[in-house]
């Protein structure tokens, strides 16, 4: 059904469906969900946390948003659903692979999971610890984003913390 989700997507980019907007929300997350769920899974019955590993599926999240930006010479957030996929498949990558001899514990996967949700929470809404995260360069030009229809918003990092 994740096919059926990115068919949504792009009808209501495409014809500017805004009646959709929150049906769009509810299968953003659940997408991203199910992106961390299956990374979750695979490094936990894997247990492979290498650098090739990361590479690839990285690589695999993004190569061909970089070349449509590239060609367009559209910003990257414009295309935010990469972004976001890439900063959480990083948080389970690194929630698991610390103390990763212990991810056969549930206790332990409880902790990871709780102390990954708490951390996310502190990101997102303590403004300082934003600006800190995603404010330095050159991360801040991968997610800054200046909206052409929207003048009003100054920041640019406003749709980053908008839309993740």
């Amino acid at each position: 059904w994740k096919g059926w989700m990115q068919l949504m997507f792009l009808l209501y980019h495409y014809f500017a469906q805004a009646q959709l907007y929150n049906a769009i929300r509810v299968y953003i997350a659940a997408y991203v969900w199910m992106t961390g769920y299956g990374n979750f899974l695979y490094y936990q019955k894997t247990g492979n946390f290498g650098a090739v590993r990361v590479c690839q599926t990285l690589f695999r999240l993004n190569f061909f948003v970089v070349v449509v930006c590239v060609a367009l010479r559209n910003e990257y957030m414009l295309y935010y659903i990469a972004p976001m996929h890439t900063l959480f498949t990083l948080f389970v990558w690194l929630a698991l692979r610390i103390g990763r001899a212990r991810n056969d514990d549930a206790r332990v996967l409880v902790v990871k999971v709780v102390s990954t949700l708490l951390l996310t929470a502190l990101l997102y809404d303590v403004e300082a610890v934003f600006r800190f995260a995603f404010g330095w360069q050159p991360m801040r030009a991968l997610v800054a984003f200046h909206d052409p229809l929207h003048p009003e918003f100054t920041d640019e990092l406003h749709e980053w913390r908008f839309r993740s």
